[in-house]
């Protein structure tokens, strides 16, 4: 209560210095009988002389549905005014239809707090079994703190200083994924890398437990090991546990092995249709554009087609590839992007047998290979990175690279090889489809085909626990380096002491 008054009786130096006040958790309580409201910060403001201090917003948007609520922003009349001023360029209206919906569902106050009760009983036990897991794990050790909210969606945890960003990343290896360290703080930037947001919201109630049982502790203890080696407890069951926690799941589709074999597929298919089907590209539709627009001013009406075309297949693969992941996404025996590559063979094998003479139909086919092959694989490593165009991986490529020379990051440097790494594929591809088109000819397409069956298998090597076992060995190597750093240190300070 007392900062808001703190807030209302600000007196800025700028007359027109404005707080945007977002009171979006106004009935987000995990306690409803026990919530104690904030006090009006606009009768306050009034009070103190400064009506026009703030504008005060909210929504029903996590009341209902995320994105799919409807907000208010509460101001004085002047603010109102200037607001409506503003407003009537940057919309139309309101969304009417939506409006209704929030009124009959909701009603009235009564029927909002009686269902933001039903949210709190949903809620509740999840925030409560983390705390209690946070306490178990860590309230002794002094590795960090946390708060203990009355409502909203997270619990914001406090590492020693320092630890906040590798704590994430150890998570991260181990299967959970956190907002990035220091998301609370403008830009993000955390100055003690401390901070970071916990949401018990997010995994279901039942696996709370393993989730934050074992893997934050573990991700914690770490750097807060490395931060204070005389307090070296933790435990390596832990890591045993954790790995009872994960199961093997999922495909290797974002694997870098995966993603070679499609990589220099990708470079050979543009190569192919260059060198021996009439100068098209099957990947780089932005050279079939400018050659396209080209062959127009200059008359070449006979030659728009070439490249008009594939162009078109492009669209048309993009759009099958996204049905068949519309249709195909829960098929357990065969993956969907395996039935992706399923049909790329066997239209490249179909290419094969295409004469010179029918190069529009052959160029068709590979980019519509092209586009099924964009759209189905778009990340390594959880990067998102393309397998058969390389402007996309030169921009992140060198972007990491200008960050790594910065920071000095080595995960950030390690990024930068992934992409410049795909680029030196696409172009082997590339070398290796010049050559033998123009030594072998048409149908060395099969080559292609080949790449593409590798991928295919390789997509039955589930690799999630291999992966998992590597994190957990690391997990322990580095367990095993604190506590023989811890051991090292207390030795000196035994032998300090006598």
């Amino acid at each position: 209560h007392e900062v808001v008054k703190r807030f209302a009786n600000l007196k800025p130096a700028a007359k027109d210095f404005r707080i945007f006040w977002d009171n979006v958790y106004c009935v987000h309580d995990l306690y409803p009988e026990e919530a104690e409201p904030l006090p009006d910060i606009l009768s306050l403001c009034e009070q103190a002389g400064s009506p026009d201090l703030v504008y005060e917003f909210c929504s029903t948007s996590k009341a209902a549905f995320p994105g799919a609520g409807i907000s208010g922003v509460a101001a004085s009349a002047a603010n109102l005014i200037e607001l409506r001023r503003v407003w009537k360029f940057a919309t139309i209206g309101p969304d009417k239809l939506n409006q209704l919906r929030q009124a009959r569902f909701f009603r009235n106050t009564a029927g909002l707090k009686a269902h933001m009760a039903r949210h709190a009983d949903l809620l509740r036990p999840k925030f409560e079994r983390v705390e209690a897991i946070l306490k178990e794990d860590l309230a002794r050790s002094g590795a960090g703190s946390w708060t203990e909210p009355k409502g909203g969606y997270f619990i914001s945890f406090n590492t020693l200083p320092g630890c906040a960003a590798r704590t994430v990343e150890l998570c991260k290896k181990a299967g959970v994924k956190f907002t990035p360290a220091g998301a609370t703080w403008p830009c993000g930037r955390d100055p003690e890398d401390r901070n970071i947001r916990l949401p018990p919201a997010t995994p279901a109630w039942r696996r709370s437990n393993r989730r934050f049982g074992c893997s934050r502790s573990v991700c914690v203890w770490l750097p807060w090991s490395h931060w204070h080696p005389c307090r070296w407890a933790a435990r390596t069951w832990k890591v045993s546990a954790l790995r009872k926690w994960y199961h093997p799941h999922g495909q290797m589709s974002e694997a870098f092995r995966n993603s070679v074999f499609l990589t220099l597929s990708g470079g050979f298919q543009d190569a192919y249709t260059y060198i021996g089907r009439g100068k098209v590209f099957a990947n780089a539709q932005t050279g079939n554009i400018v050659l396209l627009a080209t062959n127009l001013c200059e008359g070449n009406f006979e030659r728009v087609g070439h490249y008009l075309v594939p162009l078109l297949a492009f669209v048309a693969g993009v759009l099958f590839a996204e049905a068949i992941h519309e249709r195909f996404h829960r098929m357990e025996k065969l993956h969907w992007r395996q039935l992706v590559l399923t049909i790329e063979i066997l239209l490249l094998v179909a290419v094969g047998f295409v004469p010179q003479s029918m190069n529009l139909l052959a160029n068709a086919l590979v980019s519509f290979v092209c586009a099924m092959q964009v759209q189905t694989f778009r990340k390594v490593r959880g990067n998102v990175c393309s397998t058969t165009m390389c402007i996309g991986n030169l921009r992140s490529g060198t972007q990491y690279l200008y960050d790594w020379l910065k920071y000095r990051d080595p995960a950030v440097l390690s990024r930068a090889l992934q992409y410049f790494g795909t680029i030196v594929l696409f172009g082997a591809g590339a070398a290796a489809g010049s050559l033998m088109t123009m030594r072998f000819g048409m149908w060395v397409i099969w080559v292609s085909s080949a790449l593409l069956s590798v991928s295919f298998l390789l997509m039955f090597w589930k690799t999630d626990e291999k992966e998992l076992q590597a994190v957990g060995r690391k997990l322990e190597r580095e367990l095993c380096t604190v506590e023989e750093k811890a051991e090292q240190k207390l030795e000196h300070l035994e032998e300090k002491h006598r």
